[in-house]
């Protein structure tokens, strides 16, 4: 991922940046990620992520793996796309 740039703009929703960043994370040939990935990919704090894969999996957007200890996208993130297929 590359840096994340610094936005002025009060209207600019920082918390809502990071998280889509985090959903971008998840692709075809790395669907299930760790919390670990994410830090790396994102370049965000761990107690970040932590909030944010928490919140997501709450609202349906991700899936953890309780075996593999893990998340994946939840079925939530295919419906936001539906409506463009």
């Amino acid at each position: 991922m590359p840096p994340r740039p610094h936005h002025p703009d009060p209207a600019f929703a920082t918390t809502l940046a990071h998280g889509l960043a985090l959903l971008q994370c998840f692709r075809v040939g790395e669907p299930v990620l760790s919390n670990k990935q994410l830090v790396a990919y994102t370049g965000l704090s761990k107690a970040t992520i932590s909030r944010l894969t928490y919140t997501l999996a709450a609202r349906g957007l991700l899936l953890y793996d309780t075996e593999l200890r893990r998340y994946r996208l939840g079925s939530t993130a295919l419906s936001l796309g539906y409506p463009l297929l």
